[in-house]
């Protein structure tokens, strides 16, 4: 990458840091104004789940924190060995 292209990642990535926040509030805002009831409700807790991962850091989520991310009923008895990595629900998997 030249020093243009370097630049460039540098201006972005202070933009993105700037703005970030705002738009994070924004969803959060969004998440909380879903009836509890609601059929993506659950997808909605994940989503919010990854922004706040994703606040957390530089803005990289590694993949395991990723598989962490989803809904709680997930994380019962159908976990395998590895408390993070579900169990596949078909044979032969």
């Amino acid at each position: 990458m030249g020093e243009e292209g370097h630049k460039r990642v540098l201006e972005e990535e202070a933009w993105a840091k700037d703005v970030f926040p705002d738009a994070h509030e924004r969803l959060k805002r969004a998440a909380a104004a879903i009836p509890a009831d609601a059929a993506a409700r659950p997808w909605i807790a994940a989503l919010t789940e990854l922004v706040q991962a994703q606040a957390d850091t530089t803005g990289f989520v590694p993949l395991p924190r990723w598989a962490q991310i989803r809904k709680p009923a997930a994380t019962s008895a159908t976990t395998s060995a590895c408390p993070n990595t579900p169990k596949p629900t078909s044979p032969g998997h």
